[in-house]
């Protein structure tokens, strides 16, 4: 009888393949094999000339672009620097494209209705986002079940998307029953999400939150390491300057933050940086009486060109003293100046080193620097009787 012929696996392997792999067949193995990760590149390609293409996505108003297509990407910050608004301006970019792409948004902290609703007031027509928009809330890890799974597949992993959003890494990782600040635990969630994301198609950007003390923070997130060595894109960060709000009591409002960046695998993005090496430019949202949001980047991260009379700085160094701590509201109320004043003299403030902005629940906690308190050493604090 003539013995059957062996596959590649079972004669690289032994006979045995098969059994201890718990594989039906061995023919089976010899497919995972060939689609296996452990196989040699072709490197034909890139000894040809072929090079990574430059960024394509994010853009800033200067027509530069700070986003790969197809690569991973990180924003970290603390609450209310406005990271995902900044994801919610890329994903208004590519939607608005002619012709616009699919664009998938995991969320894991918010609703579809705030985030479809910031996209129409961000200028996306309604018809674009029933095609183009893909909104999904998980509330379970991508295989806590059969039917988590097969789902997963079907929404994610079947379709080829142009941008993909996951907003709320710590949830995320947490539904996936894994550990933020174990590497290992990193690297299997990179595997189950956001690398099959990419393998998609999909340019992908990961909101993730910075620990609450900047001291000892460094340049990343909880479990910054592990993160990092997944990476490869770029990390941004974000530094608020003005608190991103809406328009109440005036036509306009503009909130800023400082766009950074943290590392860039390809090197382009980190080109355009300013002097520092760090800064790519301010991420600025206006927000107008009616609804609308103008979300931006603009090249100029520098607030110098926002005239502001010393006078008021006077007038919020002094209310900063008396008040170490305030909210912005609270120093308008305090000074009489309007939102405007205020926030372009605590902007600048910011910028000069003279003040710091620091979260406070769902507002932003003014102090003034030791640099600021020498800078208006000679200015008495308010008379806190009136108040």
């Amino acid at each position: 009888m003539t013995e059957p012929e062996l596959s590649v696996a079972e004669r690289l392997l032994g006979v045995d393949i098969a059994g201890e792999a718990r594989i039906e067949n061995a023919a089976k193995v010899d497919t995972q094999m060939e689609a296996s990760t452990w196989n040699f590149v072709d490197l034909e390609p890139a000894l040809l000339g072929l090079r990574p293409p430059p960024p394509a996505l994010m853009a800033r108003d200067d027509n530069k672009f700070l986003m790969y297509r197809n690569k991973i990407h990180w924003v970290a910050a603390e609450p209310g620097a406005g990271k995902s608004f900044l994801a919610q301006m890329v994903c208004a970019q590519e939607l608005l494209n002619d012709p616009a792409g699919d664009v998938l948004y995991l969320d894991y902290e918010s609703e579809s209705t705030d985030v479809v609703g910031r996209l129409i007031d961000m200028g996306v027509p309604k018809d674009v986002l029933r095609e183009h928009f893909f909104y999904i809330h998980p509330e379970t890890g991508t295989e806590m079940s059969a039917g988590d799974k097969a789902a997963f597949v079907r929404s994610v992993e079947a379709r080829s998307w142009v941008f993909a959003v996951l907003d709320g890494t710590t949830d995320s990782i947490a539904l996936e029953g894994l550990d933020p600040n174990s590497g290992a635990d990193i690297a299997r969630w990179l595997s189950a999400i956001p690398r099959k994301l990419k393998a998609a198609g999909a340019t992908v950007l990961v909101v993730d939150h910075v620990v609450k003390s900047s001291e000892g923070r460094g340049r990343w997130a909880i479990g910054s390491g592990h993160k990092l060595a997944g990476l490869d894109g770029v990390s941004f960060t974000l530094e608020v300057i003005v608190p991103f709000a809406k328009a109440v009591g005036c036509d306009e409002y503009t909130g800023k933050s400082r766009l950074g960046c943290g590392k860039d695998r390809g090197g382009d993005v980190q080109a355009l940086t300013a002097d520092d090496n760090k800064t790519l430019g301010m991420f600025q949202m206006t927000a107008y009486a009616d609804g609308t949001l103008e979300p931006w980047i603009s090249a100029d991260a520098d607030a110098s060109t926002v005239t502001v009379a010393y006078e008021t700085f006077v007038a919020l160094a002094r209310v900063l003293k008396t008040y170490p701590g305030s909210t912005q509201r609270g120093i308008t109320d305090k000074t009489g100046l309007s939102d405007h004043e205020a926030g372009s003299g605590l902007l600048l403030m910011v910028e000069k080193g003279w003040c710091k902005v620091e979260p406070i629940g769902q507002s932003h906690k003014h102090t003034l620097t030791q640099e600021g308190l020498r800078e208006f050493r000679d200015d008495d604090p308010l008379d806190t009787e009136p108040f």
